[in-house]
């Protein structure tokens, strides 16, 4: 017989996985287009990693972007899509959303430097844009691909809904040190 996880207040709960997928088409040597299907939804445990501070909210979200870029010379990149939630709990979520943002790349000292900045909007939150900026500098000389997956040092400034998905309805503003690296 299997038995069900149980929480504090033993009630069953389910587990459940955030999914994100999705690739690229390269349309020649400048453009690409991405489809990224996507659920995101909130897990048990998720509040005691926020200390008891939080309430637990069930929020469950499929949906789907699309996407295109545009690399101007080696050091400019442009990107925009929409994005979609037709199905999402709670029922507000379900909406629809831009996204746009830009990346400076092979500035000072050394060609190493960059300027990256995003934004997005969502109807369910009145066209109230969530922004992050970012400067760095790259580790070591970047490569043939994507600029932005070469490790580098960065500062960076938000200002905008909280990233971890159940607590959608709030907002917040940092400031971060960080390290990046892709593999």
């Amino acid at each position: 017989m299997h038995q069900h996880p149980q929480i504090l207040n033993r009630q069953r709960v389910s587990v459940q996985f955030d999914h994100f997928a999705g690739d690229d088409i390269q349309l020649d040597a400048q453009s690409a287009t991405e489809v990224f299907p996507y659920h995101e939804s909130s897990h048990p445990g998720d509040e005691i990693l926020e200390r008891g501070q939080r309430e637990r909210i069930d929020y469950s979200v499929n949906g789907a972007r699309l996407a295109t870029s545009w690399t101007g010379e080696e050091w400019l990149r442009l990107y925009g899509g929409v994005s979609g939630q037709p199905a999402a709990k709670p029922e507000k979520l379900r909406s629809f959303g831009f996204h746009a943002g830009l990346e400076l790349t092979k500035l000072p000292p050394w060609d190493r430097g960059y300027v990256a900045l995003d934004a997005e909007a969502w109807d369910w939150r009145s066209w109230h844009p969530d922004a992050t900026a970012q400067v760095g500098l790259f580790i070591a000389p970047k490569g043939r691909g994507k600029a932005m997956e070469a490790p580098r040092f960065f500062l960076e400034l938000r200002s905008g809904r909280v990233m971890l998905g159940q607590f959608y309805s709030e907002t917040e503003q940092y400031f971060a040190l960080g390290l990046a690296t892709s593999w």
